[in-house]
């Protein structure tokens, strides 16, 4: 079952919201990883992983360079779930 875009963005930013000690006026869509929040390189390898849990999916090392803000990724998660659901409708 696919996910609403807002709930995919809920749960994202519940989770960015507690992983970053981010109060809920801090996480909008254009909330920047590294310029606003001061994550580094193993922050986004761990938040990565916590996406790919939570939303059974994959993310590749070079998806995630890409993967800026918290619209991006939810936009990104979103969009997987899109093309997952194609994929096994054609099998």
């Amino acid at each position: 079952m696919k996910l609403s875009k807002d709930v995919v963005y809920d749960r994202l930013a519940a989770e960015v919201a507690k992983r970053f000690s981010l109060s809920p006026e801090q996480i909008k869509p254009d909330l920047h990883f590294v310029n606003e929040v001061g994550t580094d390189s193993i922050d986004m390898v761990e938040l990565a992983l916590e996406v790919e849990d939570e939303f059974d999916m994959d993310i590749p090392d070079g998806d995630l360079e890409q993967l800026d803000t918290l619209g991006k990724v939810a936009d990104y998660v979103y969009e997987y779930q899109g093309q997952h659901l194609e994929q096994k409708k054609k099998k």
